[in-house]
């Protein structure tokens, strides 16, 4: 079965189940993974929001909107409420 939740699909079935925007999205996260993770963490890269995340007043290093701030399971999450 296959579900969506918005544009995000909720199964997986391999790799040929893959959309070209799912390889995409796979190719960048990789991307990603592969850079923050020689840093032991996610480095502050001023085009990530690690990079904004913990300024006096953070903004979407995107769109330049403020970025939100929550605690969620006793970690906080920052996003860009436009862009997210």
């Amino acid at each position: 079965m296959r579900q969506e939740v918005g544009a995000l699909r909720t199964e997986f079935t391999g790799s040929n189940d893959l959309t070209e925007a799912d390889r995409r999205l796979y190719t960048h996260i990789r991307r990603t993974l592969r850079s923050a993770t020689p840093a032991g963490c996610v480095p502050p890269r001023n085009s990530w929001l690690t990079g904004h995340r913990d300024t006096p007043s953070p903004h979407c290093p995107r769109c330049v909107g403020p970025l939100r701030r929550s605690r969620l399971g006793g970690r906080t999450a920052v996003w860009c409420a436009k862009c997210q």
